[in-house]
C-alpha cells in the first residue's frame, strides 16, 4: 500500500485535484489524519489515508449545483427545505432543462455570487423582509425579486432585493406584471385561452399559486390541470 506523500497532489473522484498539506492526527481505528487542499478552490479539510488513497474526498466549494452553486458547509448542516428553495431558484436561472428557464435563465435573470454559496444563502434568507419560519415550512410564502427592484431593467436573486411574499400576492404581482395569455387544460382535455388568473382560478375553484407554479415551470399540473404562457407554446 503506497504511503502517502506530504505535498503531493492526489486525484478525487468528483471534485478535481487536491494536495497533501500536513499529517494532524489519527482517528480512533489509529488510521493516519492529513489536511488536504483542493486546487480549484483552496478548501481545506481532514481526511484519513484511505479516503485519500480512494479519492473519496468532497470539495464542499466547486460548483457542482448547475455548474455554479456550491454547499459552503458540510452537508449535514443543510436544511433540507432551505436547499430545495435555492436549488428551484438557480436551476430556472442556469438549467436549460429547467421548464421555468424560459421565464428566467433566457430573460437574464440571474443570483448574486453571493448566493451561489448555499451556506450564505440558508443565513441570508432569514434576515429578509417578510420571513416567517412557521409560513416558511408551511410553503405559504415565496421569496420574491421584482418588488425591491421595481423600475430596475435588471432582476437578481440577492439579498439587497429579495423579500418574502404570501404565495398570493406573488402570482398577484407577476400576473400584473406580465398580463400574458396562457392556455388552460382540463383533466378531461377541454383547451381554453385565458388571461386573468384569478378569475379563472375563481371559476374553477383552483388556487392562484397553483396556476402561476404551473405557467413558471415549477409544478407540472395543478388539480389535474396543465397551464401554459401563449409565448411558450408557440416556442
Amino acid at each position: 500500500m503506497a504511503k502517502i506523500e506530504i505535498g503531493k497532489i492526489y486525484s478525487s473522484n468528483n471534485y478535481g485535484d487536491f494536495k497533501v498539506n500536513d499529517r494532524t492526527g489519527v482517528d480512533k481505528y489509529r488510521e493516519i489524519i492529513y489536511e488536504i487542499e483542493f486546487i480549484n478552490t483552496n478548501y481545506k479539510c481532514n481526511k484519513t489515508s484511505s479516503e485519500i488513497r480512494k479519492g473519496i474526498v468532497k470539495d464542499y466549494f466547486y460548483p457542482i449545483v448547475y455548474g455554479i452553486g456550491y454547499l459552503g458547509c458540510e452537508r449535514n448542516t443543510a436544511d433540507r427545505k432551505i436547499y430545495k428553495c435555492w436549488n428551484s431558484m438557480l436551476e430556472r436561472c442556469y438549467s436549460l432543462k429547467s421548464p421555468a428557464y424560459i421565464n428566467y435563465g433566457e430573460k437574464n435573470i440571474v443570483v448574486d455570487e453571493r448566493w451561489h454559496n448555499f451556506n450564505n444563502f440558508q443565513q441570508d434568507i432569514k434576515e429578509l423582509e417578510g420571513w416567517n419560519e412557521e409560513l416558511f415550512y408551511k410553503g405559504s410564502i415565496d421569496l420574491d425579486k421584482d418588488i425591491l427592484s421595481k423600475g430596475k431593467k435588471e432582476k437578481i436573486y440577492s439579498k439587497d432585493f429579495c423579500i418574502w411574499v404570501s404565495r398570493k400576492e406573488n402570482c398577484d404581482a407577476r400576473q400584473f406584471k406580465t398580463q400574458k395569455e396562457f392556455t388552460a387544460i382540463s383533466p378531461t382535455g377541454t383547451t381554453s385561452t385565458n388571461i386573468n388568473i384569478n378569475e379563472f382560478a375563481k371559476i374553477n375553484n383552483l388556487s392562484n399559486s397553483g396556476i402561476c407554479d404551473c405557467l413558471n415551470g415549477k409544478r407540472r399540473k395543478h388539480k389535474g390541470w396543465l397551464f401554459k404562457y401563449i409565448e411558450s407554446v408557440a416556442k
